[in-house]
C-alpha cells in the first residue's frame, strides 16, 4: 500500500466540529484517507525528558470498518477538541497543559491494516508513514494508546518517529491502568458528594450495584480494581466475544453479561461506560433513570450531544464529566514524558471535580456546563494549531 501525505484541512472546514483544527492525512494511491491527524490547539512547548518540545497530545485511534469519511473527520475533530479541553481542566494554565490532539486511522478505506502488526505488512506501512510523514513533519505532537492500539503498534511506531512522541511502548508507559486509577478517584469523590453515606467508601463498592460498558484495555483494568475493592453486584457487556470471555475469567460468580444495547436498561445504580463516545442521549437516559443516578467511566465524549448533559441533570442523574473522570491517562502521559510520577498528580482529578460540584450544587448547573465554562478560558490562552 503506497501512501503519500495530504494537508486535509480544507476538507473539514464545513463540519459542525471544526474549530480551527489542523488536519494532517495520509491518503492511499486512489486519493482514499487512510489516517488523519487531527491538531486543535497548540501549548506554548513543554520540554520532555527525551529532549523533544510538546505542544499537542492525544491518542491514536482505530476505528471500526463499517465507518464513513464523515463520521471519521467528525469523530477526530471532536476528540481533539475534547483532548484540549481535558488538558485545560486538569493542568488549567500551567506549562503541563497541553493543546489537543487525535490520530484516526479510516479503517473503512483502509480495512487491509486489521490484523497484528507483527505479521500485518500493510499495517506496518500505515505506522511508518505515519510516523515519518506526519509525526515528525508536526513534531510537537505526542501520541499514544487509544482504541484499537496495542503496544507492539505503538513500539512500531516508535522505531520511524522522531524520538519523544510515542509514549506507551516502553515497561509501565500504559496509560490504561492509570486511567482506570483516575476514574476510581472520580466515582469516590461523585460517591462522597451524592452517596447515601459519603464517608463510607467501602459501602459504595461493597453495596452498590454498577454497570460497566466496554471491557477494553481501560475497562478491564476498572473491572480488575472493582472485584478487587469489594463489588458484588456487576454487570457488563461488550460487542467482543474475546473480551467478554477475558472479563468472566476474573470471577465468572460476580459477573453478569448482557447484550450490548441491554446495558442501559440494566437495574444498577452506578453506571460506568468505558467504549465509544455518543451514548448518553434521550432514549439511553430515559432507560436509566429509573435505577442509575451516577454515570463515571472511562468513555470519552459520552455525551450525544451538549444538551444530554443538562438532560441528565434533569433527571436527577449525577454525570462527572468525561474531561475529568478519563483524565489520569493524559496526566500519566504528561508525567511520563517529563519523568514526573502520575500518582503526585492524579489528586488533581478529585480537586477539579470537587469544585465543578460544588458549583453545579450552588448554581443549579449541569456539572457538563460547569466543566465547559471552568475550561473555555484556559482553551483560549492556547495557540491555533495553525
Amino acid at each position: 500500500m503506497k501512501l503519500q501525505y495530504a494537508n486535509l484541512t480544507d476538507q473539514c472546514g464545513s463540519f459542525e466540529e471544526y474549530d480551527g483544527h489542523v488536519v494532517h492525512g495520509l491518503v492511499t494511491e486512489d486519493n482514499k484517507v487512510a489516517l488523519a491527524t487531527f491538531i486543535h490547539r497548540r501549548s506554548a512547548g513543554l520540554q520532555t525528558i527525551d529532549g523533544a518540545t510538546l505542544e499537542s497530545g492525544g491518542g491514536c485511534r482505530i476505528t471500526l470498518p463499517n465507518g464513513s469519511d464523515h463520521a471519521s473527520f467528525s469523530v477526530g475533530m471532536l476528540l481533539s477538541s475534547m483532548m484540549s479541553q481535558k488538558f485545560a481542566a486538569i493542568f488549567g494554565d500551567s506549562k503541563l497543559a497541553l493543546g489537543g490532539g487525535k490520530t484516526v486511522v479510516f479503517t473503512h478505506n483502509v480495512p487491509e491494516v486489521l490484523g497484528d502488526v507483527r505479521v500485518n505488512e500493510v499495517r506496518q506501512e500505515l505506522w511508518r508513514a505515519f510516523a515519518e510523514e506526519i509525526l515528525a513533519r508536526i513534531n510537537t505532537y505526542l501520541t499514544s494508546f487509544d482504541m484499537g492500539m496495542t503496544r507492539e503498534d505503538l513500539e512500531y511506531i516508535a522505531c520511524y518517529a522522531p524520538r519523544g512522541l510515542v509514549i506507551g511502548h516502553r515497561d509501565g508507559t500504559d496509560p490504561s491502568p492509570v486511567t482506570a486509577d483516575g476514574v476510581l478517584l472520580a466515582l469516590e469523590e461523585t460517591w462522597r458528594m451524592y452517596g447515601d453515606d459519603g464517608d463510607d467508601v467501602a459501602a459504595l463498592y461493597e453495596k452498590q450495584t454498577f454497570a460497566l460498558q466496554g471491557i477494553g484495555n481501560v475497562g478491564f483494568a476498572l473491572l480488575s480494581r472493582l472485584l478487587e475493592r469489594g463489588v458484588r453486584h456487576i454487570t457488563i457487556a461488550d460487542t467482543n466475544a474475546q473480551s467478554i470471555e477475558r472479563a468472566r475469567r476474573l470471577d465468572g460468580d460476580i459477573i453478569r453479561v448482557v447484550e450490548p444495547d441491554a446495558i442501559y436498561g440494566v437495574k444498577a445504580r452506578i453506571f460506568m461506560p468505558c467504549a465509544k463516545g455518543g451514548i448518553l442521549n434521550s432514549r439511553t437516559i430515559s432507560n436509566m433513570r429509573s435505577s442509575t443516578n451516577m454515570i463515571v467511566g472511562s468513555a470519552n465524549n459520552p455525551l450525544a450531544e451538549a444538551f444530554d448533559g443538562i438532560r441528565l441533570y434533569r433527571a436527577g442523574i449525577i454525570y462527572a464529566p468525561a474531561e475529568v473522570a478519563n483524565a489520569g491517562g493524559a496526566i500519566d502521559v504528561v508525567c511520563n514524558a517529563t519523568g514526573k510520577k502520575s500518582a503526585d498528580e492524579l489528586h488533581r482529578i478529585t480537586d477539579i471535580l470537587r469544585h465543578v460540584y460544588k458549583e453545579s450544587d450552588f448554581f443549579d448547573e449541569a456539572p457538563s456546563e460547569v466543566i465547559n465554562r471552568i475550561t473555555r478560558g484556559y482553551i483560549e490562552k492556547l495557540r491555533p494549531a495553525a
